[in-house]
């Protein structure tokens, strides 16, 4: 968080190191989904947060999937 758009510090808690997820906001929450891991190694799992700062694993995707460009939601 950042009070000055300058200096940052972390609050809450954020999801496992992620890159090249799918990122969405929806129904009022942010979402991202699938992505590697550290490790480099794809991931299928789905986090939610409400205010960006609490994040929680809400459930996986049938198979890990990075690369995840775009996501779409009607």
């Amino acid at each position: 968080s950042s009070l000055d758009g300058t200096t940052w510090a972390l609050a809450g808690n954020i999801p496992a190191v992620r890159y090249n997820g799918g990122a969405v906001v929806f129904n009022n929450l942010m979402w991202y989904i699938g992505g590697y891991n550290a490790a480099d190694v794809e991931q299928n799992t789905v986090w939610s947060s409400a205010n960006g700062s609490g994040w929680n694993v809400v459930g996986t995707i049938p198979s890990a999937r990075g690369d995840i460009n775009y996501i779409t939601t009607f």
